[in-house]
Formats: structure tokens, C-alpha cells, sequence
């Protein structure tokens, strides 16, 4: 069997699942990222929050201005 029998039936020239996949494969990479940032950022508000409210004494943060 040659080489380009063997990547037809694999899928990369004729554009099967294989590019499918790698393409939901980089929205689901893109995903977590987005995700695990979001996360990140969460926990930095948080932490800052309290250090700010219960550290220092002040306002931060939109509830924080809304509650005043």
C-alpha cells in the first residue's frame, strides 16, 4: 500500500474526521483556557477584596460601592 493510499484512507486529504477533530479539539483547548482564566480572576477578586475590605478598611469593588 503507498503512502498517499494510506492518507487518503486515514482522512487528512479528503478532509474527514481527522480535521474535524483537530478542530474541536482546539475549541475545546481554547475553552478550558477561557475558563481557567475566568477562575483565576475570580480568586484574585476575591483575595483582593479581602484584603482591602478587612485589611486596609476601604472600599473595593462594585458591591462594596453599593452597599455604602
Amino acid at each position: 500500500m503507498g503512502e498517499s493510499k494510506r492518507r487518503k484512507q486515514a482522512g487528512f486529504e479528503t478532509g474527514g474526521k481527522s480535521t474535524q477533530k483537530r478542530k474541536w479539539g482546539s475549541f475545546r483547548l481554547t475553552w478550558r483556557v477561557i475558563v481557567l482564566f475566568m477562575l483565576a480572576m475570580i480568586l484574585l477578586d476575591i483575595l483582593f477584596y479581602a484584603i482591602f475590605r478587612f485589611g486596609f478598611d476601604s472600599c473595593y469593588g462594585v458591591l462594596c460601592l453599593l452597599n455604602s
